[in-house]
């Protein structure tokens, strides 16, 4: 019973969340200009035979583009949150869960109380994770 509503808790969960809004950019290959020199005087292929390489220059682009270390922690705490929120959900759920299933047992309804105390515990610290940033960046900056 308990892995069948757990199962479905996490689907529900997942499934109304919807998608991954989290501003990172599509990847792309970017070649840079073909060299004039040729590879070889009699094989006009398109790959170095010594090494088996293109003549074209291949790099990734950063898909999260950033002026400094700041903004970098920013969009890195923005995608943290992206799977911390369905999870903060799961556990005050989780704790809803505990209290259905006690039945008036103290010890249980304890163990529910004290579950869901950390799971919103949990969720501010989460949740107020750019303020908390901001506040070290501040301090960091007026010393």
């Amino acid at each position: 019973m308990s892995k069948s509503l757990v199962a479905l808790m996490l689907s529900c969960t997942l499934l109304s969340y919807g998608g991954l809004p989290i501003g990172i950019e599509s990847i792309s290959v970017v070649y840079a200009e073909e060299d004039e020199t040729p590879v070889s005087d009699s094989d006009d292929t398109p790959y170095n035979e010594s090494d088996d390489t293109p003549n074209k220059a291949e790099r990734l682009v950063n898909p999260i583009v950033s002026k400094d270390i700041t903004e970098f922690l920013f969009k890195i705490i923005d995608i943290l949150l992206v799977f911390a929120i369905p999870i903060i959900v799961l556990f005050i759920m989780y704790a809803g869960y505990l209290f259905v299933t006690a039945r008036g047992d103290e010890g249980q309804i304890s163990t529910a109380k004290s579950a869901l105390t950390w799971a919103v515990i949990g969720g501010v610290i989460v949740l107020g994770a750019k303020l908390i940033f901001e506040i070290i960046k501040g301090t960091v900056a007026a010393l």
